[in-house]
């Protein structure tokens, strides 16, 4: 995808920018057949969604002539693991795995010989999307989240009137997106909460206060 922001300059001695257009490029990568033992995850059950677990188990196939598992984690896609065996189990938890793509490779031993790799990917974000800000002007409320690993999934709003003490207690969300358009319904001081979960699940929250003086008036405090 392309930012908003994106230009291309036309070497004129001006700096034209000549970008008319963007559009979205959707990919789907695949991994190429297993070579090696089936590989599961108990886990991770997803080739392609995002988890915030970075504890990953993993399990496999063990044929009656397999007597050993050589295997290994990176971000290369195509990574062969080496030829010392890790024993003749058939499944690991692996701890602390950080952020980003990776891939497990396993490979089977059998009659003293090493066999073809399987790969199994993974992709781990269990870092929340950073701190931001949400902007309140004319009963709009503005806000966007980053988020390095996944990206950001959706967005929910809730509305609090401060004199509600109920509200506060069990707040109502519902999805939207920026800008968000404040309902109130008489003057008052309210609270727009926001919350930005990523495509991992993780969430960061943000908010901003709102004092309604009549219809047409108001003005905000950054919470």
């Amino acid at each position: 995808s392309f930012a908003d922001s994106s230009q291309i300059l036309l070497a004129d001695g001006q700096g034209t920018n000549i970008l008319k257009s963007t559009g979205v490029g959707e990919y789907n990568l695949t991994i190429k057949p297993s070579e090696g033992p089936k590989i599961f995850s108990s886990s991770h059950t997803s080739l392609t969604g995002w988890y915030k677990n970075n504890n990953p188990s993993f399990y496999w196939e063990k044929e009656w002539d397999a007597t050993d598992f050589s295997y290994g984690l990176d971000q290369d896609p195509q990574g062969v693991p080496d030829n010392i065996s890790e024993g003749d189990e058939n499944s690991i938890t692996l701890s602390d795995v950080p952020d980003g793509i990776w891939y497990f490779h396993i490979k089977a031993k059998k009659q003293n010989v090493w066999g073809g790799v399987s790969h199994y990917p993974l992709q781990i974000d269990s870092t929340s999307p950073e701190d931001f800000k949400v902007d309140i002007s004319r009963f709009l409320a503005y806000f966007s989240a980053k988020d390095l690993a996944s990206g950001i999934d959706y967005y929910e709003v809730s509305t609090m009137n401060m004199s509600d003490p109920r509200a506060f207690a069990s707040p109502f969300f519902i999805e939207s997106a920026s800008p968000y358009k404040i309902p109130f319904e008489s003057p008052g001081k309210y609270v727009i909460l926001v919350r930005a979960h990523d495509q991992a699940g993780n969430m960061t929250e943000s908010k901003s206060t709102l004092r309604v003086v009549n219809p047409v008036f108001s003005y905000t405090e950054r919470g």
